[in-house]
């Protein structure tokens, strides 16, 4: 029930993103043909690169003046900082969550190991 569940809001992913491809190269298109008259071929082009550009563009200045100033690393503990890592690449966090995996099925021991030095409570800092 799960795996179909699953399946579903993948199918559904694909389809929204191949919707979306097909949108933007149309516009694209459409953006090419009324600028390829009054400025030619590479002016018309230019256009559609600059169009594609803008949106990105936006969204970076967007961010940057959203984003938040973090407390210094040294604050947090050891899970924080990993979690913090895992949302930032979530892609290099799935990978190293496989090679865990692949170790634990492997040699448990080294499993148990690094989970009892993960969850060990850290000495009180002097203050």
């Amino acid at each position: 029930m799960i795996l179909r569940k699953a399946l579903t809001w993948l199918a559904a992913a694909a389809a929204i993103s191949a919707a979306t491809v097909v949108a933007i190269v149309a516009a694209a298109m459409a953006l090419y043909a009324v600028a390829l008259d009054p400025l030619g071929p590479a002016g018309a082009a230019a256009v559609v690169a600059l169009a594609a550009a803008v949106p990105p563009l936006l969204l970076g200045v967007f961010l940057m003046f959203k984003a938040k100033e973090k407390p210094p690393l040294e604050d947090q503990s050891l899970v924080t900082r990993l979690f913090e890592a895992a949302k930032q690449r979530p892609i290099v966090a799935t990978g190293a969550l496989a090679a865990a995996a692949v170790l634990a099925v492997r040699n448990p021991r080294i499993l148990t190991m690094a989970l009892t030095t993960l969850m060990a409570s850290k000495p009180p800092r002097p203050k």
